[in-house]
């Protein structure tokens, strides 16, 4: 299911002290593998791109394949664009139907941050899109590994200056590894902005702390790591795993594997942000709202 009404889908995480688990898609199997884990959940969820993704396999192309997955979910679904490389990308993804989008700041000082933030957020909404920006640098592999936290005054002028619906902050993630999160930081920022926040390097965030952080404003948890090494580890079982059926194509077998792994993997962070069974009064708000 399409949702077409991307602020009143952030807002019912918000109010109802939930998450949604962004997922990172690159491929058919792998959406279709996130979208059945929702359906089974009955959860509203959000499948997301990356820009190398972008860049590999094509903002048409996977805007398209994309929608089509989502149209066909029984579940309110929406295409969060992750990670750009600047406005030009996020105009493009906009054109091509993203109704949910980021900009990536975290690396400017903060007044060029907020500045140009500003500017992507001005397009957005014009286009009646949401927009993410983003205070701090998470780390890992995507980030070179430099890590810088997010400071409630940063925050709070960020949300203030820069029309931002949402804040991605960095208060202890990490991309791709295990981290505990500062709640402390995270509940001042909370209590400060008084908006929804996004955690970047959801894979690897304490199971504890992340339950925390749904009464902290929290809608918008990233997944790609775990969603990775789902995929890989799925295929390398497939590949070594003999069919039972010597008359279907080898590569069947080996994908619907990989796809199994990543449907489990998606509904067991589902759970984990509360997002399961969410889908029926999400359905409502988005038709109210209609």
């Amino acid at each position: 299911m399409l949702v077409n009404s991307p602020k009143i889908f952030y807002r019912h995480a918000f109010e109802n002290k939930y998450a949604f688990p962004a997922f990172n898609v690159w491929n058919l199997e792998i959406a279709k593998a996130v979208a059945e884990a929702a359906d089974l959940e009955n959860a509203p969820i959000l499948m997301q791109t990356f820009y190398g993704d972008l860049d590999y396999g094509g903002i048409e192309e996977l805007a398209s394949l994309s929608h089509l997955v989502i149209k066909r979910a029984k579940v309110p679904i929406l295409l969060h664009l992750d990670h750009p490389t600047g406005l030009p990308m996020v105009l493009q993804c906009l054109k091509n139907g993203y109704r949910s989008v980021m900009f990536d700041g975290g690396s400017l000082a903060l007044e060029d941050n907020v500045r140009e933030t500003g500017k992507a957020a001005e397009v957005a909404h014009a286009l009646d899109a949401v927009i993410e920006g983003e205070i701090g640098q998470f780390g890992g592999e995507h980030q070179a590994g430099t890590v810088q936290e997010c400071t409630p005054d940063d925050a709070e002028r960020m949300f203030k200056e820069s029309g931002i619906d949402m804040l991605a902050i960095s208060v202890g993630s990490v991309h791709g590894q295990p981290s505990r999160l500062k709640l402390p930081l995270l509940k001042e920022i909370a209590s400060r902005t008084g908006g929804q926040l996004v955690l970047h390097g959801g894979s690897g965030i304490n199971p504890d702390d992340l339950t925390k952080s749904l009464e902290l404003g929290v809608v918008k948890v990233n997944i790609g790591a775990a969603i990775f090494e789902a995929w890989i580890s799925g295929l390398e079982e497939g590949v070594a795993k003999k069919s039972s059926d010597s008359h279907e194509p080898r590569h069947y077998g080996i994908s619907k594997h990989a796809m199994d792994k990543v449907t489990e993997a998606a509904r067991g962070r589902i759970r984990l942000l509360r997002a399961s069974n969410r889908a029926d009064s999400m359905k409502k708000a988005l038709q109210a709202e209609d």
